[in-house]
């Protein structure tokens, strides 16, 4: 399928050393869109889509769509989004080229339209997180009890792992090449969406420091949601033992 005329829009800046990875499950309602408009952003990126079987057949709209700059991993089951993530950022770092990697989901939680933003912020010892809990950010259609679950868990990881960070567990990041190579050398002890928080202190203990960057983010209404509130209470147990684990 070709790309269509919007491409011949895009800023003048390049973006070839960055790759985006975007794990899926169940996306099919928002996966094209979502390319489209991240490649509108990082002009020349690189996108890995790694899906986790889609019974909504996510992979083949992932397929039909194939531009040149996307690359669809089909995994045998659901093993997860940080597996997910794992797995694509092992793929990209086989490649010399990119020297910036973008985590984010499909499902426009997390706006492409902020990616520029969250490349300019990073440095090769600076991870740049979009962040939901500072000044210029928003959160738009979550419940009070989600809310306050999650400012909670971010408050006890501040206070467990020490992370000098207001959103310690919003998978839209950017990375330089050097922190991925840390991160694929380190065996995680944890799983699930505290890997986010495990990843971001095993590099802030190898002296990596973070920007936060002002995030608008949208609460799913489309696709389906990967995650619990039990999930989610369940992982912050792991905090403890991941700090013990880095001692």
């Amino acid at each position: 399928m070709l790309l269509p005329h919007f491409m011949t829009t895009l800023n003048s800046k390049s973006y070839r050393n960055c790759a985006v990875i975007i794990p899926t499950y169940n996306e099919r309602k928002t996966i094209v869109r979502t390319l489209r408009d991240v490649l509108v952003q990082l002009q020349g990126c690189h996108i890995w889509v790694i899906d986790d079987h889609s019974p909504d057949a996510t992979g083949t709209l992932v397929k039909q769509f194939a531009p040149s700059q996307v690359t669809l991993i089909v995994r045998t089951g659901k093993h997860g989004r940080g597996s997910a993530v794992w797995h694509g950022m092992r793929e990209v770092y086989k490649h010399t080229r990119y020297t910036r990697v973008i985590e984010m989901d499909a499902d426009y939680s997390h706006d492409p339209h902020e990616l520029p933003a969250l490349v300019a912020a990073s440095r090769d010892k600076t991870i740049a997180i979009g962040s939901r809990y500072i000044a210029g950010s928003r959160i738009e259609g979550w419940p009070l009890t989600r809310k306050i679950l999650s400012a909670g868990a971010n408050t006890l990881i501040r206070l467990v792992l020490r992370l000098p960070l207001h959103d310690a567990t919003n998978g839209f990041r950017c990375y330089s090449r050097k922190a991925l190579s840390i991160l694929l050398r380190q065996r995680m002890v944890s799983s699930g969406f505290v890997m986010l928080s495990e990843s971001a202190y095993v590099l802030y203990k190898q002296g990596y420091g973070f920007t936060e960057v002002p995030s608008h983010f949208v609460n799913r209404t489309k696709g389906s949601s990967n995650a619990t509130p039990r999930e989610f209470i369940d992982a912050l147990f792991t905090l403890l033992h991941i700090r013990r684990s880095y001692l």
